[in-house]
């Protein structure tokens, strides 16, 4: 799939690698689904344009880890 969204879910484990692990399994499914989601959406609703033009504004909007 998205290696943009596989690297800011690494980014994301990597900063809560302290938290208890529930913490971070449902931090970590939860923002894959929001990404993988929102990247869907955006390629439907635009497909002329690739997954690489689209995931850095939906990385932005949904912010850093």
């Amino acid at each position: 799939m998205s290696q943009g969204i596989d690297v800011y879910l690494a980014e994301l484990r990597r900063l809560l690698a302290n938290a208890d692990p529930a913490v971070i399994q449902d931090a970590v499914a939860d923002a894959e689904e929001h990404l993988r989601n929102a990247l869907a959406q955006a390629l439907e609703s635009q497909p002329g344009l690739a997954e690489d033009q689209l995931l850095p504004s939906i990385l932005e909007e949904y912010g850093s880890p």
